[in-house]
This record gives structure tokens, C-alpha cells and sequence, in this order.
């Protein structure tokens, strides 16, 4: 209640198991009293004669420790240091100009102090003082006798009852001050350890609040106001926040406010991640130039939700430089140009503090061969950076270069998209001395029935490396020369696309390449040959998976291996993966649904599918009696089909995280499925129709106060793609999601469309156009009539001839 589980276990197990070696200690000690109580009584007479005798002696002089103990008490230090603060100086004393004030003055500890609390406690302990002073103490231990001879179990109930009951008319404090000496003596008389007793009581004293003694302390407790709290807390509240929710928040409440966030607050997270025009260009100018020294984690967005984010930064004059101390720097869906190169990229090298580092689907388009060098040896170059994710794309395959530089700092490495033969790791590996955790994807042209460019000698190795990532690996001889350069590696998460690798390969790899492997998660797309019949085709996959049977996987390594397969095209397909899943697509795709499952687990043994980020929802698909154990918790991007089973809700069980969902609509009536299963994801973004048999056109009429993408270039019910018309494109901006919506897919039938659509969708900020008859051989261009004809704060790009892309 108090404190988090990881520390409540941490102080608990160690007192756990005191109380228990206690318990057992003095159960022995009870045993043997009643073995030897001759011996026990005559032992407690002469300690008692020695205890005479010493005190008629004592009574002759004064010892002051007696004095001590009588007079200096635990509340006497607890007074002494409660003190204090009303007397130390708040400041050094021997600074300059320096003048005394407490650290702690009464004026303010008057007004703030809860003395209803803090006397309603001091009369609970006054009552608990009085029972034991007026003997009603041990007169109640009388009236407990009757319990004596009853079960242990049944006198830890009385025990619980009755202290529930007890601490409704006093204070907890109270209760447990006079219900344990009542209760150690009922346990001695019981001879059962004290703590059986106590234990239980303590607990069930906590059970107040019902009347007036402990509700007054709880509403007097309640009426805490925000301006009671101390800086300190607000400023460690202040680091979950973004900035931008902080500012509109908190600033101009009063000075205060504007003191902790100006002056004392130093760790600002901003992120632009869809941010509404409106916030932009109010914290922008307003905040953001005053805490750039101060910010720690920047997040820029580039995407269809939030376009030329990156411009309008550099255009308020917000570079890379001012930022001193940014530990964390993200961005994503950014495209390079001349000044985003300049301002941004190429100035990395000026944030010495940097430790996280990522590019997500960036495009660096306009970085030459010899500027990219530069690029990525800053990068290496950065003295504190720890984590890199690297994921862009350039325009041709041939444009990454390796660094040439050695980093000291780097130790999780993610690298996608990135084609890298086997004598390039050797130099990139060297480069990365620190290294960690290494991912990256394996698409090469090296084959392996080719000869090498050049030579590989596995040399030299890094022993650094204790986690591997390898995704789209289609060479098994590169992926095997890279094992042999990292031979420490105890974790490996691979997955393999066209290669036939079988069990006793598989423990070849390990057993020579990787003898410290301890957890394998891999996942293989593969044939086996030409499909004769189900029964031959059965006999094909039994005899692969036989090799995942040996005594290597099963009985010294424990890994268990599942595998889907079906025929297609006169080909036997087979996906084998291991257990429990460890990937983010479900392992049954949409069009699979004719698939066989088998295993090499025995027949009791259940493993998760947690991972599972991206799932395409059919019934056919789980009606596999192998397969109705899973459950999906974490669903990020579904499929789905409306109307929907009863077995729906028992293999997605939740919502939470939720962020795309695909729908096929083939009638209208079942729109309460939709609805419900909008109101219970709450992070829902984006929504696509990719199909729908009804005379109507979506959106329809769904609510969703989180959806703000809709993709809408689905099919009818005769499965032509479907093309707006003006009247429905009217439709579509009156609706509810039409209304909230910043991006959106259409198809439309003619031009004017566009300008309907851009003016009267008024949170509109991306609109990509399908319009089929934009066509080079057309007497005017369709780029330049929009443009003449939109407000000049929107912009048209032709992504290709019946594509444009139209933002603002």
C-alpha cells in the first residue's frame, strides 16, 4: 500500500523467515520445558533469589543508569529531533552577509501541522495507557480463557474478529497498544509463539475508517490541497510529463508554478508526437527557447500526422547546439534536405551528453557518399552515447558506409535496412568494442552457393556481445560467419526466410559456434518439396520435425518447436517456429487458413503468445484444438472481419494498447460490435475499411474520440475499389470521425473532391488523393491547378501518376 511489491518483498522474505526460525526455535523451547520442568523451576527459583538480593544491595546508592532509563526514553530523542529544524540555521553561518532563520519556522508549522491527527492519536494512546493502568487489561485476558483449549486456527479468527471490531472505536495506534500484551499473554498461557497472535491482530487493526474515530483522521488527512505539496514532489511528478502538457498545465497559475518550472525544474521531455498546430506554435515561441538547456529528451516527427515538423523547428531557431544537455533524441519519419542536413544531422557531434540515439523510418535522400562518412563517424564519435537505433533508407542500396572510427560507448545496436557482407562485420564489430546487443536484418546478395568477394577469417572475435537479433536472414553461410565472431552470445532471436535448416544442423551451429547458448527464439518460412498427397505430405513433416526430437532439444536444452503447414501451388509450405512465440506477427497469416499444426512439446504444455503485436483474426484460423490455449494480450494492429464469433473476445482479451485496426464490413446491422470494441481500446488511431457490402459508404456514424486516421480506400461488395463522389465526401466531413480526422486515404471521382474535403475538414493535415485519371498525357496539371487553387499554407506532391500527397 505503502511502498512498491520489488521493495515491500525485499524487506518482508528476510522478516519472513526470522519469524519462522523463531517460531520453530520456540516451539523447541516449549518441548523441552515440558520435558525437564523440574530442572526449569528450580533454575527460575535461584534467578529469582540472585534478583532479591542484587536490588536490596542497589537500594543503597543512585545508578545513573537506572536514572537513564527511567528519564530518557525514545520519545525524548524523537522530541530532540523534531527540534531541531526549529532551531539550525537554514543557511552556512559563516557565508557572508549571512542572517539566522530556522530551517523550519513555527508560523508555518502551525498553519500546516494536522492537529486534529495528531490529538486524536494522543487520545488513543491515553485509552490504551488507562487499561493497562486500571487492570482492564488483564481483566479481558480473563474473559478470553474460554478460548485457551481451542484450535490455533480458531483463536487467530477470534483474534482477527476482535481487533477489526476494536479498532472501529479507537485509533489503529490504540489498538495495537492495547491489544498485544493482552494477546502475549494469552499466547503464553495458549503456549503458542506470540507472533501468531500479534501478527494477525496487527493486520486487522488496519481495517478502520467506518467510524467516527479513525474517519475523522482519514477526512482530516483528505483535505490535503496541491499547494500543500512540496517542491520535491512536484518536480519528480514533473519528470512523467511531457513538457508541453506541463506548460499548459501548471505556467501562470501562480509564482510558484513558475518559479519550479523556469528556475528549478532541469529535466524537460518534449515530445511533438502529434501535437495540434494550435500547442505547437504557442510553446514553440512562448516556452520552449527558455528550457532548451534543460531538455533532456526531444522526440522530432516528420509523418503524415504531423508534416514539416522538422521545418518549423529550424524556422523558430531551434538548432541541435543550444541543446547542452539532451540525453535522449528521437526522429522520425524525417526527410533530409539541405538545411535539416545542416542544422541537424551534421550537428550531432555538439551534444556530448547524448546516450539514446534513433532514427525511425527516416529518408536521407540528399546525403552524398562522403557526407553520409562524416554523418556516421560523428555518430561513433559521440563520448556517451549507449543506444543506437539506425532504421533509414537512401536511394540507392549501396549508400551506407561503415564507420571508421572506434566508439568507447556504444553497447545496444540496432541497424535495419542495411545490406552488410561477411568481411564487413569483421570491421564493424572492431568498431564496437563495448557492444552488448546487437540486432540488425541480414538481406544480402551474398548466396551461399556463390564464392565469397573476399575472404572471411573469423578474427578477430568480440566477446562482448551477449545478445543477438538477426530478422530477413536468407544466407545460412552469413549468418553462420557472424556466429563465428561472436562466441559469447547466450541469447539469439532469429528469423529465417527460404533457408531449409533442420534439427541436427541447427546443433551443429550451436555446438561449434555457439557453446554458450542458452535461449534460442527463431522463427523459419520454408518448402518441402512438391505436395504428392495429405499423407505424403504428412510423412514430409514428420520426418522434419523428428530432427527437433533428439535428446540435444528436448532433454539438455528443453526447446520446443511448433510448426504450421499447408499446400499451395502444388508446394508443401511449413513455418516453424520455437516455444514460447517470440515475434510480432501472429505465425498464421490471413490467407492460411487451411494450415496443419504439430509440435515436439508433450501434450500438457501451454506456452504464450504474448510477443504477439500484429494479428489478422479469422475463426477458422484458432479452431485448431492445439490452438485454444492462446490468448493475446497485447494487440497492437488487428484484422478483423464484422460480424464477429463468441471466440473473438476469448483469444483477444484486450484493448489497451491498440492502435490500428482493419476492418471488413459485409453488413450494417452488426455495427454494435464496432462500436464496442471502439469504446474499449482507448488508444485507438487509426481505422481502415479495407472492404464493405452495404449500400452505404464509411465511416458511417462510429464515435471514437481517439481515432484521427482513416483509410478509406477499400473495395464494395463487387470488390472494385471504391471512389468517393462529392455528395459523399460531404457526408464523410459531417460524420463524427470525418470531423476529428488529421489524416486521411480517399479515393475520389473527380478533382473538386479534393477542395471539398481540404475545406470543410477542419483538422485535416494530410490527404493522400487516389484519383484515377491523373495521367501525364492530361492538357493541365493536376499539381499545379490545386495549388493555384488551395490557401499557400498547403502543399501538393505527386508520389506517383493518380497518387498525391496534399499537406498542410
Amino acid at each position: 500500500m505503502w511502498i512498491n511489491n520489488s521493495a515491500a518483498t525485499s524487506i518482508m522474505i528476510p522478516a519472513a523467515i526470522a519469524i519462522i526460525d523463531e517460531l520453530e526455535n520456540y516451539q523447541k523451547q516449549i518441548q523441552q520445558q515440558q520435558q525437564t520442568p523440574v530442572a526449569l523451576d528450580f533454575k527460575s527459583t535461584v534467578i529469582e533469589e540472585k534478583a532479591e538480593q542484587s536490588s536490596s544491595q542497589d537500594n543503597v546508592d543512585i545508578n545513573p543508569n537506572e536514572l537513564m532509563i527511567d528519564y530518557v526514553t525514545d520519545g525524548t530523542t524523537a522530541l530532540l529531533i523534531g527540534s531541531l529544524p526549529l532551531i539550525l540555521p537554514d543557511q552556512n553561518p559563516f557565508q557572508k552577509n549571512w542572517k539566522y532563520n530556522p530551517i523550519l519556522q513555527w508560523d508555518q508549522l502551525s498553519k500546516s501541522f494536522p492537529w486534529g491527527v495528531f490529538m486524536l492519536q494522543g487520545a488513543g494512546l491515553a485509552i490504551a495507557d488507562g487499561f493497562q493502568a486500571s487492570n482492564l487489561s488483564t481483566t479481558i485476558v480473563g474473559l478470553l480463557q474460554f478460548i485457551v483449549r481451542a484450535p490455533k486456527e480458531l483463536i487467530i479468527l477470534v483474534v482477527i474478529i476482535i481487533s477489526a471490531i476494536f479498532t472501529e472505536f479507537t485509533s489503529n495506534i490504540a489498538c495495537a497498544s492495547i491489544l498485544f500484551p493482552i494477546l502475549d499473554s494469552i499466547s503464553r498461557t495458549v503456549q503458542i509463539h506470540p507472533a501468531y497472535l500479534i501478527m494477525p491482530s496487527c493486520m486487522a487493526v488496519s481495517l478502520s475508517f467506518m467510524l467516527p474515530i479513525d474517519f475523522n483522521i482519514a477526512i482530516t488527512m483528505n483535505k490535503t490541497t496541491l499547494e500543500s505539496l512540496s517542491n520535491e514532489v512536484f518536480l519528480n511528478l514533473f519528470e512523467l510529463f511531457n513538457a508541453i502538457d506541463l506548460f499548459r498545465t501548471f505556467h501562470s497559475l501562480n509564482t510558484r508554478f513558475n518559479t519550479l518550472l523556469f528556475v528549478y525544474f532541469r529535466n524537460y521531455r518534449v515530445d511533438f508526437r502529434s501535437i495540434l498546430k494550435e500547442d505547437y506554435n504557442i510553446f514553440c515561441p512562448t516556452y520552449f527557447s527558455s528550457i532548451v538547456n534543460r531538455t533532456i529528451y526531444l522526440r522530432l516527427s516528420d509523418d503524415e500526422d504531423t508534416p514539416y515538423q522538422c521545418t518549423h523547428f529550424l524556422s523558430a531557431g531551434l538548432t541541435l547546439d543550444r541543446f547542452d544537455n539532451l540525453r535522449s533524441l528521437t526522429f522520425y519519419c524525417v526527410s533530409s534536405d539541405q538545411k535539416i542536413n545542416q542544422s541537424l544531422f551534421f550537428n550531432l557531434y555538439r551534444l556530448h551528453h547524448l546516450t539514446h540515439l534513433k532514427f525511425v523510418d527516416c529518408r536521407l535522400f540528399h546525403i552524398n557518399i562522403q557526407g553520409f562518412q562524416n554523418f556516421i563517424n560523428q555518430i561513433w564519435n559521440l563520448p556517451k552515447l549507449t543506444h543506437l537505433y539506425w532504421d533509414c533508407s537512401f536511394k540507392a542500396d549501396d549508400h551506407f558506409r561503415l564507420p571508421t572510427v572506434v566508439s568507447t560507448s556504444l553497447q545496444y545496436l540496432t541497424i535495419c535496412n542495411v545490406e552488410l557482407y561477411s568481411y564487413q562485420f569483421i570491421n564493424f564489430l572492431k568498431r564496437t568494442p563495448q557492444l552488448q546487443k546487437f540486432s540488425t536484418s541480414l538481406t544480402t546478395d551474398e548466396e551461399d552457393d556463390l564464392p565469397l568477394v573476399r575472404k572471411f577469417i573469423p578474427s578477430p572475435k568480440n566477446l562482448s556481445i551477449k545478445k543477438l537479433v538477426l530478422s530477413e536472414v536468407s544466407s545460412q553461410r552469413l549468418m553462420t560467419n557472424l556466429f563465428q565472431l561472436v562466441p559469447n552470445v547466450n541469447h539469439l532471436k532469429v528469423e529465417i526466410f527460404s533457408l531449409k535448416i533442420d534439427g541436427h544442423q541447427w546443433e551443429q551451429i550451436i555446438i561449434n559456434y555457439l557453446p554458450k547458448l542458452n535461449i534460442l527464439q527463431f522463427m523459419m518460412s520454408l518448402t518441402l518439396g512438391r505436395s504428392i498427397d495429405d499423407q505424403m505430405d504428412e510423412e514430409k513433416v514428420d520426418q522434419y520435425l523428428a530432427t527437433y526430437r533428439t535428446s540435444f532439444w528436448i532433454e539438455r536444452c528443453q526447446w520446443f518447436i511448433r510448426c504450421h503447414w499447408r499446400r499451395c501451388r502444388g508446394i508443401v509450405w511449413i513455418r516453424l517456429y520455437s516455444l514460447p512465440y517470440a515475434f510480432y506477427y501472429f505465425p498464421i497469416f490471413y490467407n492460411e487458413l487451411d494450415s496443419k499444426t504439430k509440435s515436439t512439446c508433450p501434450g500438457e504444455m501451454y506456452f504464450s503468445y504474448d510477443s504477439v503485436r500484429n494479428v489478422a483474426y479469422k475463426p477458422p484460423i484458432f479452431n485448431n484444438e492445439a490452438l485454444y490455449h492462446v490468448h493475446l494480450f497485447n494487440v497492437e494492429v488487428l484484422t478483423l472481419e464484422v460480424p464477429i464469433d463468441q471466440r473473438f473476445l476469448s483469444i483477444v482479451l484486450k484493448f489497451e494498447n491498440l492502435h490500428s485496426l482493419n476492418v471488413t464490413i459485409s453488413t450494417i446491422i452488426y455495427r454494435q460490435q464496432l462500436q464496442a470494441l471502439f469504446d474499449n481500446a482507448p488508444r485507438l488511431y487509426s481505422l481502415s475499411f479495407e472492404s464493405w457490402n452495404t449500400s452505404t459508404t464509411p465511416p458511417y456514424q462510429y464515435t471514437s474520440a481517439t481515432i484521427h486516421r482513416l483509410n478509406l480506400q477499400g473495395s464494395d461488395q463487387s470488390g472494385v475499389k471504391h471512389r468517393y463522389t462529392r455528395k459523399q465526401c460531404l457526408e464523410l466531413s459531417r460524420s463524427p470521425l470525418g470531423i476529428q480526422c488529421r489524416v486521411l486515404l480517399i479515393a475520389i471521382e473527380e478533382p473538386q473532391c479534393i477542395l471539398d474535403l481540404i475545406d470543410s475538414m477542419i483538422n485535416l493535415r494530410t490527404l493522400r488523393v487516389s484519383y484515377e485519371y491523373d495521367k501525364r498525357s492530361n492538357k493541365y496539371d493536376l499539381i499545379q491547378v490545386l495549388q493555384a487553387s488551395l490557401p499557400s499554407t498547403w502543399t501538393v506532391i505527386r508520389f506517383c501518376y493518380g497518387l498525391l500527397i496534399i499537406q498542410s
